[in-house]
Order: C-alpha cells, then sequence, then structure tokens
C-alpha cells in the first residue's frame, strides 16, 4: 500500500494488525506493516517509462537480487525485533540508492542546469514512488531478472478529490519560474505548451 499521508499509513496499518490477531499464533512475531508493505510516497509520480523495465533490471539487477532476498528475511515471522531493524536498514539504504539514482536519470533532463543534490532535493519535495524497488518482488525474479507477467493483480485507488486546474500555479512554476506571475490568456497558452510534454504530464 502507498499514500503520501502518514496518518492513512498508520490507519492502515491498526486495521491490518486487528485483522492479523485472529490468525497469528502465540510465541510468533508480529507482522511488519509499516516500511515494508505500507509505504509513504507520491503514488502518482513515477520516475520510470512504462517501457524501461528491462532496462532497469539490467542496470540494477544486483541491487534487485539483494533486495528481493533481503524483503523476504524481512517477512520471516521468527525474527526478533533487534535484527529485524538491523536488516531494515539494510534493505532502506540499497532502496534508497537505488531511487536516487533512477530519479537522478529520468528527471535529469528535466532539470539540466541542476546538479544531483539540487534535483533530488527539487523532486522530494513534490514527493514520488518507484514501485519498482519498493516492492521489488512484484516485478522481478529472485535472480534479479524480469518477470515474465510483472506488476501487481489488482490495484484500488481513490480518485483526486481535487480539480487539476486548482494546482498549476503550484504545481507548473517547478518547471518554469514566471509562469506564476502570467494570468489569463498568456497562463493559459503557456500552460498548453508545458504540459505538452510528456515528461511534466507524467509527473
Amino acid at each position: 500500500g502507498v499514500d503520501l499521508d502518514v496518518k492513512a499509513i498508520n490507519v492502515a496499518s491498526n486495521l491490518l494488525t486487528l485483522s492479523a490477531l485472529s490468525y497469528k499464533r502465540h510465541g510468533i512475531c508480529f507482522p511488519s506493516f509499516i516500511n515494508t508493505n505500507l509505504k509513504r510516497g507520491n503514488a502518482l509520480v513515477i520516475p520510470m517509462e512504462p517501457d524501461s523495465l528491462q532496462d532497469f533490471a539490467t542496470a540494477h539487477r544486483a541491487s534487485i537480487k539483494k533486495l528481493i532476498k533481503l524483503r523476504s528475511q524481512l517477512r520471516d515471522p521468527s525474527l526478533d525485533r533487534a535484527n529485524w531493524r538491523k536488516l531494515h536498514i539494510k534493505v532502506e539504504s540499497l532502496t534508497d540508492s537505488v531511487r536516487r539514482a533512477q530519479v537522478v536519470a529520468v528527471f535529469g533532463e528535466l532539470f539540466p542546469g541542476d546538479d544531483r543534490k539540487i534535483l533530488l532535493e527539487r523532486v522530494n519535495r513534490v514527493g514520488y514512488f518507484l514501485y519498482e524497488i519498493e516492492f521489488p518482488e512484484v516485478f522481478f525474479n529472485q535472480d534479479g531478472t524480469c518477470k515474465n507477467d510483472p506488476g501487481f493483480d489488482v490495484i484500488l485507488g481513490n480518485p483526486p478529490w481535487e480539480e487539476p486546474a486548482a494546482e498549476f500555479k503550484q504545481f507548473l512554476p517547478e518547471f518554469d519560474p514566471e509562469y506564476a506571475e502570467l494570468s489569463g490568456n498568456a497562463s493559459e497558452k503557456r500552460e498548453e505548451e508545458l504540459l505538452s510534454k510528456p515528461m511534466i504530464v507524467r509527473r
């Protein structure tokens, strides 16, 4: 599960925890949901082109293979809390290194004047979520290669509750600082120009 609001993650975790009480055997470590199967992120900003999964697997195969193994160990109910935390730190560190590399590779062309640090700060302000590395077992085999039929079996979500147009003045200045000062026809014309670019639309 993914949500930008940490409160939603906590609510989902509590509901799953209560449900798990019905089948948890005595002496078995309680399953961990937060940061393992429930994660915080902007699920609408995905630094991955639909047809680039194979290239991604080739570039990060060793990390993907290791992450799948580590995440499998995280789900071991007999793992004590101290060792779970050590393992989780390894998983998050490896995941973060791949996330950063992918953000630079995908968004670098949108902000050619930014160095790596500034680019990462800019994208982090908006938020993003790289499903392929957050849930690698959904997309890749244990050896880090692409699955024949990668992806989720079912996706559930809720639509945005606000009109997208209301957000343009907050969103589009990221790509054109002068846009915030425009109004009327000039603003609408610049919106059309900016939204004609595929990389901006994906964000």
